[in-house]
């Protein structure tokens, strides 16, 4: 079951590919850490972690780590430097269940 808090949610209980959610980081911030979540019965999938300068830049973004789907897994992805934006993308869609992600911190 996915953390109970909706402050700083990107993905929820996403599974088709190129579902995406960002959001906009002020001022910008140096050391994010996102929080990825798939649910139990996930046999595959993947979401990248990427940042921008704003969550609307239509360019490609900065692609800061790519999670593989495991079931029942957990994986925190440390950003440093600066961003004005953070999202995380469903690159491989997800199969057997979903993918949720939030922004954990951002100082």
């Amino acid at each position: 079951m996915p953390i109970d808090f909706d402050e700083g949610r990107l993905l929820s209980a996403a599974s088709g590919l190129n579902s995406t959610a960002s959001v906009n980081l002020t001022p910008l911030d140096q050391n994010i850490t996102v929080y990825v979540q798939f649910s139990q019965g996930v046999s595959s999938g993947a979401v990248t972690v990427d940042s921008a300068p704003v969550n609307t830049f239509s360019g490609k973004w900065h692609e800061h780590s790519k999670v593989v789907a495991a079931s029942d897994q957990v994986t925190y992805v440390s950003l440093t430097g600066p961003a004005g934006a953070v999202r995380t993308l469903v690159s491989s869609s997800v199969t057997g269940g979903d993918v949720s992600t939030w922004v954990l911190t951002a100082d």
